[in-house]
């Protein structure tokens, strides 16, 4: 199993999504559970301010999503 960036369709902000594929891109992977394994230790050496950071970037899309009153799409 080789890991492509277009295996990363989750709703992630995209800052993480960029990380991920960075950090994934090109290692090759024998299991789901090798691929979870590394996520998850990647994920544990990230600081405090990585996370914190990202929630407020989901505060701020959901606050412009709830602000457009349903009208989702740009123009």
């Amino acid at each position: 199993m080789r890991f492509t960036p277009r295996g990363v369709q989750c709703m992630a902000p995209s800052v993480l999504q960029d990380q991920m594929k960075k950090m994934l891109g090109g290692q090759k992977f024998t299991s789901d559970t090798e691929v979870q394994s590394v996520v998850r230790q990647w994920l544990g050496q990230q600081p405090a301010l990585f996370f914190a950071s990202g929630i407020q970037k989901l505060v701020d899309r959901w606050d412009k999503c709830l602000n457009k009153l349903g009208q989702y799409a740009e123009k």
